[in-house]
């Protein structure tokens, strides 16, 4: 009975899917071959290389062309200017700028990547300038437009004499051989209040007082302007004549009204004796003093 349940069981082992299986051995025919499963993984693979391959081929070619190539080089500079400067000295420092590589590789006179903000800081620190205009002008140019400071005082202050703009601004140190040319007025600081950096520390209305007082004697034989001073003494601004004393203005007051004040005191009364005055006091309302 035991021998019958035996065989049932080794029979059970041999069933696969309702058949007899005579033989758990496989074999293979030698003269047929065994078809291979097709890989999809891999063909994904090198197919996603190839497009990525393609991808950073399109993308070098892209920034050769753009940041490299010297189609987008900057190769012109036009310069339009005005003032006392030469404008080779400009064209200088934007060759410079040019010349210049970003990060070591990258080129700066690139169109796309030369910048202009950069070069008008440069400019500006470099020049006295009113105006200036930077742009880039497709594909190949670069275009600088300015105007130089123009002088209109020219400030004394611990034995130096500077140009000064019409916003008090120092421009520049005067030449010693421009000393002599009566063409600004010349302002001298004798009060505490000193120059921080390149803007004067005195109120600009002195320096506008005294341009009007100099244009409306220049030319005038008889009282020819020598410089002005001013000192810690509130609203008044001192003019010294050639050959003639120190005459006290008064800012508040109306300059011409002031000039026709010393005209007359002159005229009708100093006659040729004022060359030998100390000074003038027109500041004092109507009144005139002199000693």
């Amino acid at each position: 009975m035991s021998e019958i349940r035996k065989m049932d069981f080794e029979n059970r082992r041999y069933k696969q899917k309702g058949r007899m299986c005579y033989n758990t051995k496989n074999y293979d025919n030698p003269f047929f071959e065994k078809k291979t499963k097709f890989n999809q993984q891999a063909f994904f693979s090198l197919k996603v290389k190839i497009i990525l391959f393609l991808i950073l081929a399109v993308i070098s070619l892209f920034i050769w062309f753009f940041v490299y190539s010297s189609f987008f080089q900057i190769t012109k500079v036009i310069v339009e200017g005005e003032g006392r400067m030469d404008p080779k000295s400009v064209e200088e420092v934007i060759w410079s700028s040019l010349e210049n590589k970003f990060f070591v590789l990258l080129p700066s006179d690139n169109y796309f990547l030369f910048s202009t903000s950069a070069l008008r800081r440069r400019l500006e620190s470099e020049f006295k300038l009113d105006y200036l205009e930077v742009k880039k002008q497709f594909r190949d140019t670069l275009i600088v437009t300015y105007k130089e400071k123009e002088y209109a005082y020219i400030w004394e202050e611990d034995t130096f004499f500077y140009y000064l703009d019409k916003n008090g601004l120092i421009v520049g140190e005067v030449p010693v051989e421009e000393m002599n040319v009566q063409k600004y007025p010349i302002i001298s600081n004798n009060s505490s209040q000193k120059r921080n950096g390149d803007q004067t520390s005195v109120d600009l209305e002195y320096a506008e007082y005294a341009k009007v007082l100099f244009d409306k004697l220049k030319g005038d034989e008889k009282y020819v302007v020598e410089k002005f001073f001013v000192d810690d003494q509130k609203y008044r601004l001192k003019m010294k004549l050639y050959g003639g004393p120190l005459v006290y203005f008064n800012i508040q007051n109306e300059p011409s009204a002031q000039l026709q004040k010393l005209f007359v005191v002159i005229d009708e009364k100093l006659k040729d004796f004022y060359t030998n005055l100390e000074y003038i006091d027109l500041s004092i309302g109507d009144s005139v003093y002199y000693k």
